[in-house]
């Protein structure tokens, strides 16, 4: 990465690492208590959401600046969703 960091140096550009992940507000059920004899009923709606977050750690070359930029969006990323965070990510650096 060393011949990578001296051209970005050059250039004045950004050292940019992005990674995505998803997240679900599945609730966490592992165990419980009830009085001896009867049975723990737990109840849940089974209408869980999930969330995707992809986010960007950028730095100078020098060392001078650092950014962490993310998004959030409904369901999972495709390759569209990903793009567009992309393009705007474009802009926060420009």
């Amino acid at each position: 990465m060393a011949a990578d960091k001296k051209i970005a140096r050059r250039r004045g550009a950004w050292i940019c690492f992005q990674d995505e992940s998803g997240v679900s507000l599945l609730p966490v059920v592992r165990a419980t208590w009830a009085p001896k004899g009867d049975t723990p009923v737990l109840h849940h709606r089974f209408s869980w959401k999930r969330l995707s977050m992809a986010g960007v750690l950028a730095y100078r070359p020098d060392r001078s600046r650092s950014a962490f930029v993310f998004s959030m969006a409904d369901g999972a990323y495709n390759t569209d969703k990903l793009i567009e965070f992309l393009t705007e990510l474009r802009g926060h650096f420009a």
